[in-house]
């Protein structure tokens, strides 16, 4: 089952959004320039998450990419681990000769990350064990199960650069290391921006008149 949703429908090669989230769908879904937009669901959502690194999650969201726009190029963005995610998958994508004209990232934390949250953990266990018998788990107890891992994933995490441009959004309250250590994996060149806010309010409409700059720019480049 394909994990790719839509949010828009437009003529031209879509924009890649990771992952589906209330808080960025209903701004996406009237989103521009007839360029439609669909969205990955986050990985853990329909069960128990059987990737566990950044680069297994990302390997997994590009295939099914490929399977369904098999030619560049790709636009990829996202916000938090998703845009990490993104991040790796244009990694993978230049690794297999394909082309990505643009990559946008939302507040997301750097790789090497330490995590450590002792107090999910026996929540986490409990969701595990109802998720691999099958049996429905709340909303509540699904997300410190999906942020586990995806904690121990980021913390896990040392990629090599990535060769082509990224656009960097971060909020006020995210230190500005996250940044330098982003900037170091990006040798295409690094545009970085900051809002005012936290992780949560970052979320707003100026991210995405950063964004549609940053497709005018591509677009721009890429008659």
């Amino acid at each position: 089952m394909l994990d790719l949703r839509p949010l828009s429908h437009g003529p031209r090669p879509p924009l890649i959004w990771l992952f589906k989230l209330r808080l960025t769908d209903d701004r996406l879904k009237n989103f521009i320039m007839d360029r439609p937009v669909y969205a990955f669901e986050y990985p853990g959502r329909r069960g128990l998450l059987k990737q566990k690194s950044v680069a297994d999650i990302a390997s997994r969201y590009l295939d099914q990419l490929l399977a369904v726009q098999t030619d560049g190029p790709y636009w990829l963005a996202g916000y938090s681990f998703g845009g990490t995610i993104a991040f790796e998958m244009a990694r993978q994508c230049r690794a297999r000769g394909k082309t990505v004209e643009l990559l946008f990232m939302l507040d997301c934390l750097s790789p090497g990350t330490p995590y450590s949250e002792p107090r999910r953990v026996k929540r986490t266990a409990i969701t595990m064990a109802r998720l691999a018998l099958g049996l429905p788990v709340d909303r509540n107890m699904r997300w410190p199960y999906m942020w586990s891992i995806y904690g121990r994933a980021l913390a896990a995490y040392w990629p090599t650069p990535f060769e082509g441009k990224v656009v960097y959004v971060k909020s006020k309250e995210r230190p500005a290391e996250h940044v330098e250590k982003w900037q170091k994996l990006c040798l295409g060149g690094f545009e970085a921006h900051e809002l005012p806010g936290n992780h949560e309010t970052v979320v707003n409409e100026d991210w995405l008149k950063i964004l549609k700059g940053a497709i005018k720019n591509v677009m721009r480049e890429n008659p």
